[in-house]
């Protein structure tokens, strides 16, 4: 009787061990994301307004679905800036996947100042400007546990442009 109990109890500790082992490399992937812009479009210049898309991608690299929500960025072009991507949506992520979140974002170069002169010449050499988006996001890591990611993401708009 003791053998048989010995052995029994081996199997549940490898078997407890292994489960452990199992959700801690879950834990990991969960937390195994990365975001990207994927670009930003000039849309138009209408009404005195510069109307921006910008698509910003959220990756996820584990074998579970996720949440990410709450973006909150500052947009800057060539430091100046331009205005805030905002949504208060949450976007379902499925494993192994990536996911475009789009914002519309508008600027009025007159309400800019003298920045706003600044942000049409470079405008004009749109190829060469640097972008930067500034804030956070919320992603889900386990079921109703949210994290918030800090963002500060800096790219030319040629590598945008042309996915360099």
């Amino acid at each position: 009787m003791v053998k048989a109990n010995f052995f029994k109890a081996i199997a549940a500790g490898v078997l407890l061990f292994r489960v452990i082992r199992y959700i801690g490399n879950q834990k990991r992937l969960l937390e195994a994301y990365d975001f990207n812009i994927r670009e930003l479009r000039l849309l138009g210049f209408a009404g005195g307004e510069l109307k921006f898309n910008l698509v910003f991608d959220v990756e996820n690299r584990s074998g579970a679905a996720i949440k990410a929500g709450l973006f909150d960025f500052d947009c800057f072009i060539d430091s100046i800036k331009v205005g805030r991507a905002v949504s208060n949506d949450f976007i379902d992520i499925q494993p192994y996947s990536i996911s475009p979140v789009s914002f519309d974002v508008r600027v009025r170069p007159k309400d800019l100042g003298a920045l706003g002169q600044k942000l049409l010449d470079a405008i004009g050499n749109f190829g060469g400007i640097q972008v930067r988006l500034v804030g956070q996001f919320s992603i889900e890591t386990l079921p109703g546990i949210y994290k918030t990611v800090p963002v500060d993401f800096t790219d030319t708009a040629q590598n945008l442009l042309f996915n360099e």
